[in-house]
């Protein structure tokens, strides 16, 4: 279970609040009279990158936990959707320079892959032979391919939400100083109490917690599913690609290759 600890504004949550209280309290042990805080000042977002892209050889996990796992965890009754069995469980993505393959796995079993060699991009269920092709760009009716789908600039899905404006302060979050982000929040949002700190932030669209000292994602809360990440050793050699797929490549080249070789036509 995660958890979350709150302590300041300067310490280890940064919210609007927490050191007023700290000034009065010394002022009343000093015999002095209270003195009125002025209003804190606006929250600094973190400098560079709000999250730190990914190097050219990585290996990371998302695990995806949705409100029936909860509700399951803590012995109450579950009553599965009946999609539930195709929800996406787990997607392990591996970065070797130009070669990035994402293997999504849902929640009965079944794999599907994408695999992206540059600006072309390769997805096969485990159930089909055939590996479908999409490309970057527009086809000849001026559309983007919908199926195209490159990882972001950044590296990771769903955080490109994330910038200065979306800053809301830092906490301890799962054992580690996170930056904490919140799309959608409203201004009076308080959020200095730790023991209601989680059960506020459920209320918003989306929060994600960043790890300060790395700038790597911990979790991303998207409605009521949660995003959990964790980052593996990074493979040391370039990726491989799958028998089949290496084959339907090179049989798609050779054909080009021909194509472009045939003599022209006599006038």
């Amino acid at each position: 279970m995660k958890t979350c600890t709150v302590i300041g504004r300067t310490a280890t949550f940064s919210f609007r609040a927490g050191w007023i209280g700290l000034l009065v309290l010394a002022a009343f042990l000093f015999g002095a009279a209270p003195v009125m805080a002025q209003t804190p000042a606006p929250l600094t977002p973190p400098p560079g990158p709000r999250v730190t892209p990914v190097p050219d050889f990585a290996r990371w996990v998302v695990t995806f936990t949705y409100p029936e796992d909860r509700a399951s965890k803590q012995g109450q009754p579950v009553t599965m959707p009946p999609y539930a069995n195709t929800r996406t469980r787990t997607i392990v993505t591996t970065k070797t320079g130009n070669f990035v393959h994402e293997e999504l796995i849902d929640m009965q079993g079944s794999k599907f892959e994408l695999w992206h060699i540059g600006g072309v991009q390769y997805a096969k269920a485990d159930t089909s032979k055939i590996w479908q092709q999409t490309e970057a760009g527009t086809n000849s009716n001026g559309a983007r391919d919908a199926g195209f789908s490159p990882l972001p600039a950044s590296g990771y899905r769903d955080l490109d939400w994330i910038d200065g404006a979306t800053f809301a302060g830092i906490t301890m979050y799962d054992a580690k100083s996170c930056y904490v982000y919140i799309e959608g929040a409203p201004a009076n949002l308080d959020l200095s109490n730790p023991s209601t700190l989680l059960t506020k932030l459920d209320n918003v669209s989306k929060v994600a917690f960043i790890e300060a000292k790395s700038g790597l994602p911990v979790e991303v809360r998207d409605g009521e599913v949660y995003h959990d990440y964790e980052f593996a050793d990074a493979p040391d050699t370039r990726l491989k690609l799958p028998d089949d797929l290496a084959s339907q490549i090179k049989k798609g080249n050779e054909a080009r290759a021909a194509l472009y070789q045939q003599a022209p036509r006599p006038y």
